[in-house]
């Protein structure tokens, strides 16, 4: 006799819908107030289509029925990042390609999601600047918990509720990253066109001489482990967990000027900031350098105590006013 588990709540919507199998993308209610406009606005497309990329990334349980073994895989085909094209978007959410382009922009910004675009070999023919979606687990955990993990700032009494503003860098694209020009066309139709059956090769050209390009202040890499030192102290105030560390580093590329660059950006934004590391990331994903550095902040305070001008006299008027001349 089949085994049929009971659902009897005493309201009858409620046993309805308890059996129905329910699928797909999670939304979780922290996005609604983290996941937001300039304006501190809901955006509702951004939560979506994160939904749905975080649910291609969460891996799929399989278990063995001889011996009862659970085992992980993931559900997309490549290897290493998801691919996806604007198109794919709007068909989806049943939107423009336009929205969907500035919903990722929106994700991009605020660090959970990042755009590469490669040249991609199949047994079909070579396909240019095709787009995977790398999500960043550490910002997107951040975006999920803002409250009740270590990967929070102390800095200020922030709330869910307020605004996370990039209004410095908002959408600029630099050489350093791996965008295409707006001319160009990219070739990412959807995904089965140039799906093959095993795992599609990339070509790293654009990857690594993003890599090997020189910062902008030309700074030579340290030592991994002594840039994730020097910036536990540079973040101290923050109680950054190990995590949040790390990420700041690997988006550096292990180069602490750039690192250092967003910390300025940090300390001299008057903006409220809810996820502090996310925009930290998208600060040196964007290579933004701040508006001075502290070598120049103390010679303006320097010049403006000196900056003062001499009084003006008429001494001919003053020898008269003293000798009594009129």
């Amino acid at each position: 006799m089949e085994n049929i588990i009971s659902i009897n709540t005493g309201n009858a919507i409620v046993d309805a819908v308890g059996k129905i199998n329910f699928s797909g993308n999670v939304i979780p209610e922290a996005w609604y107030h983290t996941i937001v406009n300039d304006n501190g606005k809901v955006n509702l497309l951004a939560i979506n289509i994160l939904s749905d990329i975080v649910y291609w990334y969460r891996p799929t349980e399989v278990r063995d029925e001889l011996t009862g073994s659970i085992s992980f895989v993931k559900k997309f085909h490549d290897e290493e990042l998801l691919q996806r094209s604007y198109e794919q978007l709007s068909q989806k959410f049943n939107i423009s390609t336009k929205q969907a382009r500035e919903a990722i922009i929106v994700l991009e910004q605020l660090g959970v999601v990042k755009r590469v675009f490669r040249t991609v070999k199949t047994a079909m023919g070579t396909y240019p600047n095709v787009m995977f979606l790398e999500l960043y687990p550490v910002v997107l955990l951040n975006l999920t918990y803002p409250k009740n993990t270590d990967d929070v700032s102390n800095s200020g009494n922030t709330s869910e509720k307020e605004n996370t503003t990039l209004q410095e860098g908002k959408g600029i694209f630099t050489k350093k990253e791996t965008y295409p020009s707006e001319n160009v066309k990219t070739n990412t139709k959807t995904t089965t066109e140039i799906k093959t059956e095993i795992s599609t090769t990339t070509i790293e050209a654009e990857k690594t001489s993003s890599e090997t390009m020189p910062s902008d202040n030309n700074s030579v890499d340290e030592n991994t482990d002594v840039v994730v030192q020097k910036t536990k102290e540079l973040f101290g105030e923050y109680n950054f967990s190990d995590g949040d560390i790390n990420a700041l580093v690997k988006e550096a590329k292990s180069n602490y000027d750039k690192i250092y660059n967003a910390y300025l950006c940090l300390k001299q934004s008057h903006s409220r900031i809810t996820n502090v590391v996310g925009w930290l990331i998208h600060n040196i994903r964007a290579g933004i350098l701040p508006r001075y550095t502290p070598d120049q902040e103390a010679k303006s305070a320097q010049q403006n105590f000196k900056n003062f001008s001499q009084r003006e006299y008429d001494f001919s008027l003053l020898e008269k006013k003293i000798l009594g001349i009129k």
